[in-house]
């Protein structure tokens, strides 16, 4: 009943973000900025999805998300620990 419980709470916290990811960043590109954010969203959705199928290849999806995120935050920001924290600070 937890794991039900437990499966269905992240599938929503994974749709709230991955709306919230995908829609803002569509304004920031609207405002010149990254597409990164989008993209992001789109994965977060797509994880989202995958859970709600149980289809084990959602932890693949997240983990790359997670990766690209951690070679994304380096390329703009560098080795400098403050600049990194917003970007990194989510996981």
């Amino acid at each position: 009943m937890i794991s039900r419980i437990a499966h269905w709470t992240f599938i929503v916290l994974f749709l709230l973000i991955g709306l919230s990811l995908t829609l803002l960043g569509g304004f920031l590109i609207y405002l010149g900025g990254s597409f990164y954010y989008v993209a992001a969203g789109v994965a977060t959705l797509t994880t989202a999805v995958m859970m709600f199928r149980r289809n084990p290849k959602a932890l693949k999806v997240y983990g790359t998300l997670i990766a690209i995120t951690l070679i994304w935050a380096i390329f703009e920001s560098g080795f400098h620990l403050l600049a990194l924290l917003p970007r990194l600070a989510t996981w």
